[in-house]
């Protein structure tokens, strides 16, 4: 006869990002679950636009994917995400400057190489507006605005 015992596991889900349905806002975790609604765009969490496509799809994850590569500093420069795949996933940063990232492939590798990029460009010219473009993990750009 087995004990008599019961395991309960209990895992707290941590919202990432906010996703605006008609007007309200709804806060969600990596997986797409909506932890909270709300009139407001809760602060602190990017606003992600899937252009359409559910949070349970490829868009969303691809996304989720990206903004879980940033690290904790970076993404809390991230305003919002926008994607109409899950291949061209772009970044607005609170300074207006957006960043191509493509798809989610390499996010780390992309994650660290914005960073430099970001690092370089304040170096150099921090008052021209930029986009950076990380698709290509092996080759960074700045383009002018």
């Amino acid at each position: 006869m087995p004990p008599h015992t019961l395991v309960v596991r209990i895992t707290e889900r941590e919202p990432i990002a906010s996703v605006k349905v008609g007007k309200t806002f709804e806060l969600v975790d990596p997986a797409g679950v909506i932890i909270a609604t709300s009139t407001k765009q809760p602060a602190g969490y990017p606003l992600v636009d899937p252009k359409g496509a559910g949070l349970d799809g490829k868009v969303f994850r691809s996304t989720a994917e990206v903004l879980l590569s940033l690290p904790d500093q970076l993404r809390k420069t991230v305003t919002s995400v926008t994607a109409s795949t899950a291949d061209d996933v772009t970044l607005t940063l609170t300074t207006g400057e957006h960043v191509v990232w493509g798809s989610a492939d390499s996010s780390d590798r992309k994650a660290q190489l914005l960073a430099g990029l970001i690092k370089d460009h304040k170096a150099r010219n921090p008052t021209q507006s930029v986009v950076y473009d990380v698709s290509a993990p092996d080759n960074g750009i700045i383009r002018t605005k």
